[in-house]
C-alpha cells in the first residue's frame, strides 16, 4: 500500500509540474509611471514612523543617554532630548525629500530604455 501511494504522490507531482509549466505563465509586466499616491504615502509614513520609533526606544529603554552623555540625565529630560533628537531627524528627512523629489538615478534611466522589447513582443506572441 505504501508503494502505491507512493507512486501515486510521485505521478500526481510531476503532473501538476507539467500543468504548470505549460498551461500557466507568469503574466507580462506592465511599466508603471511610478508607486501610486497609495504606496507613496505608506512609504513616507513607514519612514516617518521608523524616526520616531528609533528616537523613542533609545530614550527609553536603554541606558545609552546615561552612560555616555549625559550621566545625571532625569526622566524628563531624556523625554526632550529625544524630542529633540526626533525634530532633528525629521527636519533632515523633510530636507533631503524636498531636494531630491523627482530626481531619478542614471540606473532608472537606462533602465527605462526598453532594452528587451524585442523578447517581449515574442514571448507575447507565444513564440
Amino acid at each position: 500500500a505504501a508503494l502505491a501511494v507512493f507512486i501515486n504522490n510521485f505521478i500526481e507531482l510531476r503532473l501538476d509540474v507539467w500543468k504548470f509549466c505549460t498551461y500557466a505563465r507568469r503574466p507580462m509586466a506592465q511599466r508603471a509611471r511610478g508607486l501610486g499616491r497609495f504606496w507613496s504615502i505608506a512609504f513616507e509614513c513607514v519612514a516617518i514612523l521608523g524616526i520616531v520609533n528609533t528616537c523613542l526606544i533609545l530614550a527609553f529603554s536603554t541606558n545609552t543617554m546615561s552612560e555616555y552623555f549625559f550621566p545625571n540625565i532625569t526622566p524628563y529630560q531624556r523625554a526632550t532630548v529625544a524630542f529633540a533628537t526626533e525634530n532633528v531627524f525629521l527636519l533632515a528627512y523633510v530636507l533631503v525629500r524636498l531636494w531630491y523629489l523627482n530626481v531619478a538615478p542614471s540606473w532608472v534611466e537606462d533602465s527605462r530604455k526598453e532594452a528587451l522589447r524585442y523578447i517581449r513582443d515574442a514571448y507575447r506572441a507565444g513564440c
